[in-house]
């Protein structure tokens, strides 16, 4: 989150996600900036801190606060690439929903919000590498 210190971050996970984690479990990458103007023409300025955390339970233990998180979903890192680098590829997958429900997603580019430095690409792609075990990744 935009200017928050880590313990705000993993306070607003735990308020959105219902999960609760400790600094030292995270995976630090780096810092992203980015400027852009948002719907009213206002130039915003984010500052974020990027990191992962390895969390293998299943979707329907999170408990997401429906007002900030509509659903979450766990993609394949190799159909998540094949999205970014493949003109018009797409595949299905499985969300659940705050509600409790379950849906069925079309994964498409233009699913991810539009960034000028690529960001979901490159966070598919240090997670790849993040997942085979490589250390020092950096965003």
């Amino acid at each position: 989150s935009s200017g928050e210190e880590l313990e705000d971050g993993l306070r607003e996970v735990k308020e959105e996600l219902g999960k609760r984690y400790k600094p030292k479990e995270l995976t630090y990458l780096g810092r992203k900036m980015h400027v852009s103007p948002d719907v009213n023409g206002k130039m915003r300025q984010n500052i974020v801190d990027i990191s992962f955390i390895l969390d293998n339970s299943q979707l329907s233990t999170y408990l997401l606060q429906e007002a900030e998180v509509y659903a979450i979903t766990s993609l394949p890192i190799g159909e998540l690439i094949k999205v970014h680098s493949k003109l018009e590829y797409q595949f299905q997958a499985e969300a659940f929903v705050a509600d409790g429900k379950t849906i069925k997603l079309d994964v498409k580019k233009d699913s991810f919000p539009f960034n000028w430095d690529n960001y979901h690409f490159k966070i598919a792609l240090l997670a790849d590498r993040f997942l085979k075990g490589e250390k020092n990744l950096i965003y």
